[in-house]
């Protein structure tokens, strides 16, 4: 099936909110929830929001299924609570970037958010309260792309042409590990769609906790700076 924006706009991002409801962020600040349970014969519009300015950059959901983030070029991070009847409303606005907001994601038990964008930063909000928690610096350009790929890893890619991955299990916060391109390509599998983004390449490896395991033994901690809010 084929799902076009009612305004005209295009859509950047889409999530799946259910099994059959998806949400569609557009290029005009439109957020646009879809009934695809009879895609065959038609689709059905259930939901529009207009609480971005901008262009919506990315839209993600919580792994429980309760919790829509969008971002944009607004400079923000909109939270939506996901009810039942697979409708959403707007709970709270995060601050902190200076400027447009790229990408966003949750951890895999969802108590994290991670959002990235062109002011060089990675911002993490706790999502029991929504507080910021700390402020991660390191690439020298606008960061296009973040991803967790377990608990405690975080992947980051960045128009400066590297990819960095943030270790949460330091003691003292997150610690950043510098890939060359190559080597990030040839070992982590399931963080190949983050260079994709900036790189246009494929990538093969391994995943999960052999790629836990590659990593801790063959990366290097790059110099950094990681602030707490």
């Amino acid at each position: 099936c084929t799902i076009e924006n009612t305004f005209g706009h295009g859509y950047v991002s889409a999530c799946f909110i259910s099994n059959t409801v998806v949400a569609c962020g557009s290029t005009g600040g439109h957020l646009q929830l879809w009934d695809l349970v009879h895609w065959e014969e038609k689709i059905t519009l259930l939901q529009t929001l207009k609480d971005h300015s901008n262009l919506i950059q990315c839209v993600c959901a919580s792994s429980n299924g309760r919790i829509l983030a969008s971002c944009g070029s607004d400079k923000k991070i909109k939270i939506y609570e996901i009810a039942l009847r697979k409708e959403v409303t707007l709970t709270r606005t995060l601050f902190g970037h200076v400027g447009e907001v790229m990408d966003c994601c949750f951890n895999p038990n969802d108590t994290l958010l991670a959002s990235c964008g062109g002011d060089k930063t990675i911002r993490l909000f706790e999502t029991e309260n929504w507080d910021c928690v700390r402020v991660l610096k390191g690439h020298t350009r606008s960061v296009s792309g973040c991803t967790f790929t377990s608990l405690h890893i975080l992947a980051s890619s960045s128009r400066d042409g590297t990819m960095r991955l943030w270790d949460a299990k330091c003691a003292d916060g997150f610690h950043p590990l510098t890939l060359e391109a190559k080597e990030a390509l040839s070992k982590v599998n399931t963080i190949g769609n983050l260079w994709k983004r900036t790189r246009g390449w494929n990538s093969t490896g391994i995943t999960g906790e052999a790629m836990d395991k590659e990593m801790s033994a063959s990366l290097v901690a790059a110099p950094v700076t990681s602030d707490v809010t």
